[in-house]
């Protein structure tokens, strides 16, 4: 056998989200997280990371294919995670919430509006990347020890 890389673009959604939760996954592990895939979405997250040295340190995270808010994920203690080339960001959707809102108001959003309001972006603009950057994860997978 011969392991040859996957073209993501020639993947179909949802192996899209398995691979960019197998993706962000690793990236995790050199954070000292494990991670537990859950297939219900239980309270709102897709998978749960656990700190392997801090037994109590552990997260509900949901998988996004781009930076995302929701109504839905409000006062939920969910962490949002997607990938972005070489990075991932895993953020506290909340907090992020609050700061974001204070450069993009969102009464001035219509997708916002409504029970089921939510803004996304495939393309994060340089002041969301820079609310981001302390939640970011890089995909090089050292331990630091080799």
């Amino acid at each position: 056998m011969v392991f040859e890389k996957v073209a993501y673009e020639t993947l179909n959604p949802r192996q899209r989200e398995i691979f960019n939760f197998q993706w962000i996954s690793a990236a995790l592990a050199t954070y000292g997280f494990s991670t537990q895939r859950i297939t219900d979405d239980w309270k709102g997250a897709d998978f749960i990371a656990r700190h392997m040295q801090t037994p109590d340190l552990e997260i509900r995270v949901q998988l996004k294919s781009r930076i995302h808010f929701a109504k839905m994920y409000r006062n939920k203690n969910i962490w949002i995670a997607f990938r972005l080339v070489d990075k991932a960001y895993v953020y506290p959707h909340d907090e992020v919430l609050e700061q974001y809102l204070k450069i993009n108001p969102m009464e001035s959003n219509l997708a916002w509006e409504g029970d089921d309001g939510a803004v996304h972006s495939r393309s994060p603009s340089k002041a969301q990347l820079e609310l981001l950057r302390p939640y970011e994860i890089d995909g090089c997978f050292s331990t630091g020890s080799e």
